[in-house]
Formats: C-alpha cells, sequence, structure tokens
C-alpha cells in the first residue's frame, strides 16, 4: 500500500525550520570553548587566576566610587540644580546602557595596549624623529624622546576621553545647558558623569560580565587538565627521540616543565576557588542595592537643593 503522505516529514522538517526562524533570537553569539587549545591551556591558570581577582576588584573599585556620590553637590557652585539633576540621570541611564558599556570596553582595552606599549611606541617615534631632524641639522645632535613621549601620551588619553565622552548622552546634555551650568561648574559635572556613569556601569553590566566569564572559564577546567596532561605525555614522549640534537632536546624539556608547572598552577587557582554561582548573584545583588542607594542618597541631596534655591526673581 503506497503511503498517501508522504511529503508530512518533509512539511514537517520545513514547518519546525520556519518556526525556528520567526523565534525569539539568540540574544548573544555561541563560541566555542578553546579548552582543547595548548596554548589557551598553558596560559588559563594565569588567566583564571586574573579573572577571579578581577571580580573582587571590580567590587571594590565601585564601593570606592560609591563613596564619592554624596559629595558631589557640594562641589557645585553655580548651576540650575534643575538641570543638575539631569544630568545626574542621564549619567546614570548612560551608564545602564550598552553604547557606554562598549565605549568603556574599548577604552580600557586600548589604555592597556598603551600603558603595555607605549615605551616602545615612543622609542620608534622618538627614533624616526631624531633620525629625519639630524639628517636636516647636519651635525647638530637632538633628542625630541621626553617631548615626543609626552606628546603621544597625552594626546592619546585625551582623544580616548572624547571618543567615550561621545557614548554618554549625560556629557552631551551637558554640552547644551549654557548658562543654565556654571563655568566653573562645567568640568566638575564632566568628571562627576564620568564616575556615576562608570560606577553604574561597573555594577550592573561589568561586574554581571565578569561573573559570566569567571562561571564559564570555572566549567572548562577539566578539559583544560586534560589538555595539558595529554601535551605534558606527548611532549615527554618527543623528548626521547632520539633523532632529536641537543638544543631541541633541551628546548623540548623546557617546554614540559612550562606545561607541568602550569598544570600546577592550574589545580591551585581551581583547588582554591570558593565561589559559587549563587554566592556570585547574591554579591552582585548587594552591589546593584548599595548603588541605589548611594545614587538615590544623592538624587536626594541635590533635591533639598532645589527646595532650598529661591525662585528667579520676576521683572
Amino acid at each position: 500500500m503506497k503511503n498517501t503522505n508522504l511529503f508530512s516529514p518533509i512539511v514537517l522538517v520545513v514547518i519546525s525550520a520556519l518556526a525556528c526562524a520567526c523565534g525569539a533570537p539568540k540574544p548573544e553569539v555561541q563560541i566555542a570553548s578553546s579548552a582543547g587549545e595548548v596554548g589557551y591551556a598553558a596560559a588559563y591558570p594565569d588567566r583564571f587566576a586574573a579573572a577571579d581577582k578581577g571580580l573582587d576588584a571590580t567590587a571594590a573599585e565601585a564601593r570606592a566610587s560609591m563613596g564619592e556620590l554624596a559629595g558631589f553637590p557640594a562641589q557645585i557652585t553655580d548651576s540650575d540644580w534643575n538641570v543638575v539633576r539631569g544630568v545626574y540621570e542621564r549619567a546614570d541611564a548612560a551608564g545602564r546602557g550598552r553604547a557606554y558599556a562598549e565605549g568603556l570596553a574599548e577604552d580600557r582595552a586600548v589604555r592597556r595596549f598603551f600603558d603595555e606599549e607605549r615605551d616602545d611606541l615612543g622609542r620608534r617615534i622618538s627614533g624616526s624623529v631624531n633620525s629625519t631632524v639630524a639628517k636636516e641639522v647636519s651635525g647638530v645632535e637632538i633628542d625630541v624622546s621626553g617631548t615626543v613621549a609626552f606628546a603621544l601620551k597625552d594626546g592619546v588619553t585625551k582623544r580616548l576621553e572624547k571618543r567615550l565622552e561621545a557614548t554618554n548622552e549625560a556629557q552631551l546634555y551637558l554640552e547644551r545647558q549654557g548658562e543654565a551650568v556654571g563655568k566653573k561648574d562645567v568640568d566638575t559635572l564632566a568628571e562627576q558623569i564620568d564616575k556615576v556613569s562608570s560606577v553604574c556601569s561597573m555594577v550592573h553590566v561589568a561586574y554581571a560580565e565578569q561573573r559570566v566569564r569567571l562561571t564559564r572559564m570555572r566549567a572548562e577546567a577539566e578539559d583544560v587538565a586534560d589538555t595539558l596532561d595529554a601535551e605534558i605525555q606527548s611532549e615527554g614522549m618527543r623528548c626521547q627521540d632520539p633523532a632529536l640534537d641537543k638544543g631541541g632536546k633541551k628546548g623540548c624539556e623546557q617546554r614540559v616543565a612550562e606545561l607541568m608547572s602550569a598544570r600546577a598552577s592550574l589545580d591551585q587557582a581551581t583547588g582554591a576557588y570558593a565561589r559559587t554561582e549563587d554566592g556570585m548573584l547574591a554579591e552582585q545583588d548587594k552591589l546593584m542595592k548599595e548603588y541605589e542607594e548611594a545614587f538615590g542618597a544623592l538624587l536626594d541631596a541635590v533635591d533639598q537643593k532645589i527646595e532650598e534655591t529661591p525662585p528667579p526673581a520676576t521683572k
């Protein structure tokens, strides 16, 4: 007997595919683990330890910054307090948003790169400038290294500040206020915006991202251990190869020693790891509550200033 519903399985597959395509997209790209890669596995213990310490460092930095919020109103001398309130509200909103979070991540990445590479970059630029000047002014020794290093650092710092400000709606709002903000208060408010947005982002975005990263890395630990064990065994066998010359054997043995050191560091790092997902979530909730209280107190202080400020005289 012929199957009268021959295309039903195909139809069901097509319908299922369309249903998946029309459903809500996954919010994040799924990235495969690198735990099976030897280079990643060898560097993993240091990266894991840094991520573990980084979570506590973010919480400590956030709390220190929260403590500064209470003193902000006292630093404002001649501005419309309603505008000041608007500045703080927008700074808080920016700190919760993706534009500022991405700008801050880019800012930190570039600053880290520049801090690590600044000396080498300065030497290369200074060497090129010194060489050019020497050719132009024959017989004269001119060293512009100090000037170049200062200009490079100053230029990079200022451009990074401008790029980050462009992602912060509060900074744009401040620029549009004109006489409502006293001249002495402009720079102060710009710095306060950075502080509010930064601490808000640390609490609502950075801590959560670091928590997720740490949880992911901890889940990779066993696979990383397997990768290191397999590579140690493989390299150990290679070191016994009689075809290796003296230099090759020495390099092989050094590599085995480095891998074994990484393996021991892995055991130490994961063995001392006492965090739980529930514990990290509880700490994040605590941080968020502390921030909301600190920011709420800041707005209350501004509201008090608004109430105490006499209305403008009528003509």
